[in-house]
């Protein structure tokens, strides 16, 4: 039996995006570490307007994206 994941290539082509963007962030700003929270706090961030964070890129308001949480 194979344990193989198979990704189409639009997952991919997103795959490699975001890589590139956490690349783009350590390079403009070559003393910060990039950890696993920066990195998970990025991944939620993905494909939210620019209108649902603040200039800092925290989320403005998370309830709507969980209403049935509140």
């Amino acid at each position: 039996m194979h344990d193989e994941i198979k990704l189409d290539t639009p997952r991919l082509e997103e795959m490699d995006s975001f890589l590139k963007y956490i690349y783009e962030i350590k390079k403009s700003n070559p003393k910060i570490m990039i950890t696993n929270s920066l990195v998970y706090r990025e991944i939620t961030r993905s494909g939210l307007k620019e209108n649902d964070m603040n200039i800092d890129r925290s989320l403005i308001s998370n309830q709507h994206f969980f209403p049935k949480w509140t």
